[in-house]
């Protein structure tokens, strides 16, 4: 079913769809959100202080920075393609050999739990995932490199702890569009707060059926996994090797405003339309139905 289609049914039947598509699987929704703009500004970490971050690229909610508020969030204008979702994601500057690298864009993935029940978002939640403090790939695991395709097809691209050359998976892949870092956020919740120490990681960290949220943290929210494109091939720039499970650190061109690749990390602030946001999760994530790519103004 196309993504245009779906919303449509999306917006005007919720209730036919989840009868007729709802099943045991965990559901899912996707939004894609184009760059917006770049700051030094966090304003999750740094709330209030302009310029007193390391250089963020902005996807997605077009005001966002050190002064956002809740309510003028929700009040600016999206590059998303789902005009609805009004949420800041941000995430490091990339360089190359320290050219400073535009990005292309981010595709933010919402899974449910299979045979799970899950909360949706409280509005205004902010959770940051990934480390800017890391010194190796180990302490960072929440964040890991591929070439964009899914690694169930046959021609899919390997997940790995750091990134590599996309370029041959390219001539085989033609979802292959240069190279991407996965960053998964938690998705367990206190029940009060919105600040990011109100989240945590299931007890293993996988977010599956069977994996608890921790004592205090018993409420399931959506597994948010976000897919940040950056529009080119080879991190390496030539040098080899430069695989997924081959790539010495010196052979690594990739560079963050926060440090070395290995301190990859992203921020996600809720600041949808909240109707909305629910509504989804509701027929999508709850009763677990493959809703797939979500765009709006094309009905």
């Amino acid at each position: 079913m196309g993504s245009f289609l779906m919303l449509a049914i999306l917006l005007l039947g919720f209730g036919s769809l989840s009868s007729a598509r709802g099943g045991a699987g965990r559901g899912s929704f996707v939004v894609t959100c184009g760059y917006s703009h770049s700051l030094e500004d966090d304003p999750i970490v740094l709330p209030g202080q302009p310029g007193a971050s390391h250089l963020h690229d902005f996807f997605g909610n077009e005001g966002t920075n050190a002064n956002s508020t809740l309510r003028s969030m929700r009040a600016d204008g999206t590059k998303c393609r789902l005009l609805s979702d009004r949420a800041g994601y941000w995430s490091p500057a990339v360089y190359l050999a320290g050219v400073r690298v535009k990005p292309d864009r981010v595709r933010a993935y919402y899974f449910g739990i299979a045979r799970e029940g899950i909360e949706t978002y409280p509005r205004g939640l902010q959770m940051v995932a990934g480390s800017a403090s890391a010194t190796t790939a180990e302490e960072n695991t929440h964040v890991q490199w591929f070439c964009g395709a899914a690694k169930k097809l046959a021609t899919g691209t390997p997940v790995s702890t750091h990134p590599y050359d996309c370029t041959e998976y390219a001539k085989t892949n033609p979802f292959v569009d240069g190279l991407v870092a996965k960053v998964d956020f938690p998705n367990c919740w206190n029940g009060s707060g919105l600040t990011r120490t109100d989240v945590t990681y299931a007890v293993h960290g996988f977010a599956q059926p069977g994996d608890p949220c921790p004592e205090g943290f018993e409420h399931a929210l959506p597994r948010l996994i976000l897919r940040f494109h950056f529009g080119f091939m080879d991190p390496c720039l030539g040098a080899t090797p430069c695989t997924w499970d081959d790539a010495p650190q010196e052979n690594i061109k990739l560079s963050l405003s926060s440090g070395g690749y290995v301190t990859y990390h992203a921020d996600f602030w809720n600041t949808w339309q909240q109707r909305r946001l629910d509504r989804f999760v509701q027929v999508c994530l709850i009763e677990h139905t493959p809703c797939g790519g979500l765009v709006s103004g094309r009905l």
